[in-house]
């Protein structure tokens, strides 16, 4: 349980269930999660509309940071979150686990892509070794 105000403002969990809540009303018999919402047609959305809205999302977080944010896909967020976790001192481990991938080859090979190549090849080598390591 989060003790901080801060972190209950971004619980995950919370986000659902306000989000529920507040579309309760809009939904009729609508089992999906993600409703639209214009005015009078709310309907299940799209995968592009999700795309769409998780794109919007993280330009509108970067230009409130005023940061640059190079062309990003919806699935691009597999590789932004993954990577800024690791380079935050998330345990690979965890990384792998919440991503559901069996092995950190396909993390180091394919969603290493979007740092400098330099500190991608050193994200590489010490992870795969530390990885090794801790198999032993």
């Amino acid at each position: 349980m989060a003790s901080d105000p801060k972190d209950l403002l971004l619980c995950p969990c919370r986000a659902l269930d306000a989000y529920i809540d507040r579309t309760q009303n809009l939904r009729s018999n609508e089992s999906q999660l993600f409703i639209t919402y214009q005015e009078g047609y709310h309907k299940p959305a799209a995968k592009s509309s999700l795309s769409r809205w998780i794109v919007s999302l993280l330009k509108y977080v970067y230009k409130t940071r005023g940061r640059d944010l190079p062309v990003v896909r919806a699935h691009d967020t597999r590789k932004m979150s993954t990577s800024w976790a690791l380079f935050n001192g998330a345990p690979l481990e965890d990384i792998l686990k919440a991503a559901h991938w069996a092995s950190d080859n396909t993390f180091t090979t394919f969603y290493l892509k979007d740092v400098p190549t330099s500190e991608a090849s050193f994200a590489r080598s010490s992870i795969l070794l530390s990885s090794r390591q801790k198999k032993v």
